[in-house]
């Protein structure tokens, strides 16, 4: 049985490849096995996720994951919009967030503060690039983030 990162990177190439035919972007996976497996995949477009985009990538995913047999097990798929307050996870979603407002924590300060929220730039070498009320845009390391996400 392979384990839930090995069918979160299968499903991630497989919902890739549907999310580019169907004109959206595919932003996370996330697989939780137990007795109720659960697959939760998240899509995105400039213009916003209707009900319609998730519905025929729904069934899309669903057709080719069933036929490749990724899960052999019973589970759940949703699929969903990232959320107004989605946490950042993965370093694409730097760049795919740019001009949203976010809310970084860091591990430790960052001239002198841990706690930082302004406009997503974007990433530039392993930085995070945050436009906020400075004069100067801040810097942040990826390494140096413990948590962030989009503020509505």
């Amino acid at each position: 049985m392979a384990s839930g990162h090995e069918i979160e990177q299968a499903v991630f190439e497989v919902a890739a490849a549907i999310a580019s035919e169907l004109n959206l972007i595919l932003v996370d996976v996330v697989y939780r096995g137990g007795q109720e497996a659960r697959l939760q995949v998240i899509i995105y477009r400039d213009r916003g996720v209707t009900v319609d985009n998730c519905e025929a990538f729904s069934r899309r995913l669903g057709d080719c994951l069933d036929a490749e047999d990724v899960i052999d097990r019973a589970y759940t798929l949703e699929v969903s919009s990232p959320g107004l307050e989605r946490k950042l996870r993965h370093r694409h979603e730097y760049d795919l967030f740019e001009g949203k407002r976010i809310r970084i924590v860091c591990r430790g300060p960052i001239e002198g503060r841990v706690e930082w929220s302004g406009e997503l730039v974007g990433l530039v070498d392993d930085h995070v690039m945050l436009r906020g009320a400075d004069p100067e845009d801040i810097r942040i390391p990826l390494a140096s983030i413990k948590r962030a996400q989009l503020v509505y």
